[in-house]
């Protein structure tokens, strides 16, 4: 499964409660998924803190965006849609 999010929902399903308790569930899968979700939430919240602190990292998109932003440019993106960048 790749989007980590259906498993929030799935939480909430006594169907997929009983698979788990059944073992019918990859666990260390699910496990790796949301260890990689906390990575990116951990890198996500450092960089912010960097770009607060005006350190620059290396591949720092925000702040990259920023710099366009702030030299007047105007941006516009253009997402499909179901494209995830949307929520952003």
């Amino acid at each position: 499964m790749r989007n980590p999010g259906v498993y929030a929902e799935h939480a909430r399903s006594l169907r997929h409660w009983l698979r788990l308790l059944r073992g019918q569930v990859n666990l260390w899968r699910v496990a790796k998924i949301f260890a990689g979700r906390i990575t990116l939430a951990l890198d996500s919240t450092l960089r912010e803190l960097c770009r607060r602190l005006g350190i620059r990292v290396a591949d720092d998109l925000g702040w990259d965006l920023k710099a366009v932003v702030d030299r007047g440019i105007r941006i516009v993106f253009f997402f499909a849609r179901d494209d995830g960048g949307a929520e952003l």
